[in-house]
């Protein structure tokens, strides 16, 4: 059984990128008598993540994002989840830039093309041999992780769509449904059941079209679409994809592990982006770094609206229309 998770960071700020992760993982197959694994037997085998495990000099958790960082923390907890995640699966990366080529690759044209998002390439992850132990002590449930994937949406491609006649959470559904695709595509064709576990996109509660629109060849039935879960199957013969989108779903820590490794990469974006001003503002010691949630957006960029005229840069590249 394969599960795949997807979760975002940056939603509602105004600067930054919108960053949307979704990982993939192998579950050991049901015992014969019983060809599917219950809800408390998926759970069972994830509960390790989000039991507390060390590193020398660093202990933490894997739950959902907004309670494992706080901003002025540092990155180091994150900087090892997603370190050992690429260990993980296969694909370690010796800096960020290889980080970025290995689960972003599609999105670096547009990144490259915002220069206060490029200041971060040369950060050094951990190896693989450093970070063995959380995923050592991660898999002892018996899952692996077999994927990372991600969006990165800078401002300019995420107005570029809005323009083209998408909201806020239909650029969310879309891209994260994308990345579910591809890893579906990319799992091996077991006739058997593959889950999907998505945080609610907002306050979406109808998910049908868009998952029409990326699967079309599998029959849909909507399971359930409740105030806090909708649930739909998606079938192609003996193939079965079980998708959720759930209030509050980066509880469930697969989903909060996509969602720390999100919080991972737009975190090193906003660190670029406050280093790129402050280096070209007049006086670094007023200079105050933004997290490009919308008020203080507005106050960041009346104080670095100097610099913008000076560098030409179009309000449209750098901040979002909504």
């Amino acid at each position: 059984m394969y599960l795949i998770a997807t979760d975002e960071a940056g939603y509602g700020p105004k600067l930054g990128p919108l960053v949307i992760v979704a990982t993939a993982w192998r579950l050991p197959d049901a015992s014969p008598t019983d060809a599917s694994q219950t809800e408390t037997e998926v759970a069972s085998r994830f509960a390790p993540l989000s039991e507390p495990v060390r590193l020398p000099g660093l202990s933490g958790v894997v739950n959902d994002s907004k309670s494992v960082y706080r901003q002025g923390d540092g990155l180091s907890w994150l900087h090892a989840v997603a370190s050992a995640g690429l260990s993980w699966c296969g694909f370690p990366a010796g800096n960020f830039a290889e980080l970025l080529e290995r689960v972003c690759a599609q999105d670096l044209p547009s990144i490259r093309h915002s220069p206060w998002l490029s200041g971060c390439d040369t950060a050094a992850m951990l190896d693989a041999k450093t970070t063995m132990p959380l995923v050592d002590h991660w898999s002892s449930g018996g899952i692996a992780l077999v994927g990372v994937t991600a969006r990165v949406i800078t401002a300019k491609e995420f107005n570029r769509q809005c323009q083209q006649g998408f909201n806020k959470a239909d650029l969310l559904s879309h891209c994260t449904l994308g990345l579910i695709r591809d890893h579906l595509d990319s799992l091996p064709n077991q006739g058997t059941e593959t889950q999907a576990r998505c945080d609610r996109h907002g306050g979406r509660r109808y998910y049908a079209g868009p998952l029409l629109h990326h699967f079309p060849e599998r029959q849909l039935r909507i399971v359930e679409e409740a105030q806090q879960q909708s649930r739909y199957r998606l079938d192609l013969g003996d193939d079965r994809l079980d998708i959720r989108f759930t209030v509050k779903g980066d509880r469930f820590p697969p989903v909060a592990f996509s969602s720390l490794i999100a919080k991972y990469l737009r975190e090193r974006f906003m660190e670029s982006l406050n280093r790129y001003f402050a280096e070209r503002c007049q006086d670094p010691t007023t200079f105050r770094p933004t997290a490009g949630y919308p008020v203080d957006a507005d106050r960041f960029l009346v104080q670095i609206e100097t610099i913008r005229r000076r560098e030409g840069i179009d309000d449209a590249d750098l901040v979002r229309s909504r």
